[in-house]
């Protein structure tokens, strides 16, 4: 057995042999470490700049979305504006037609009935008896029909325009 194996060079070399390779393991561990950290820090800025990025995404398609928003309300609203003027001028001359095509049968009406002859124009019926005044008489009822179809029409011609306004741009 060589000298340096005996138990007394053991005990005297052994504590030291044994810190050196506590030692070695420590400084692996060490360098382990490091690179761990190394990861992890590299991970976080990865990580930041994704937050980052998403940050300003956001913020890009709010703006974006406030935009559109805005020039689809302002489209809208001169659409709207541009419709009530033809509404009111479209229904102004619905309701003088009404009051023409009612005036006329009147004419008719009084005609047939003074001359003896027979009138040209039945009697209108009588009133329907109900609160919305249906048959009531010739000029009501023209006019109420001929503002109804007016604003169906004009709303049909608002909708058709509004919908034709480019949303998502």
């Amino acid at each position: 057995m060589p000298a340096w194996l005996t138990w007394s060079a053991i005990r005297t070399v052994g504590p030291y042999i044994l810190i050196a390779l506590l030692a070695g393991l420590l400084i692996l561990d060490a360098e382990k470490l490091k690179a761990r950290n190394a990861s992890l820090v590299a991970c976080q800025a990865q990580s930041a700049q994704f937050q980052a990025d998403v940050k300003a995404k956001t913020a890009e398609a709010q703006q974006k979305d406030a935009e559109n928003k805005a020039r689809v309300e302002t489209a809208q609203s001169t659409i709207t504006e541009t419709h009530d003027a033809d509404l009111e001028k479209e229904l102004a001359a619905a309701r003088a037609d009404a009051a023409a095509y009612a005036q006329r049968l009147r004419q008719q009406s009084q005609a047939g009935a003074g001359g003896g002859g027979s009138p040209s124009v039945p009697q209108p019926a009588e009133p329907a008896g109900s609160a919305d005044g249906a048959g009531q008489t010739p000029e009501l009822d023209a006019t109420a029909c001929a503002e109804a179809v007016t604003k169906a029409q004009g709303w049909q011609d608002w909708w058709k325009d509004v919908a034709a306004v480019p949303r998502g741009q």
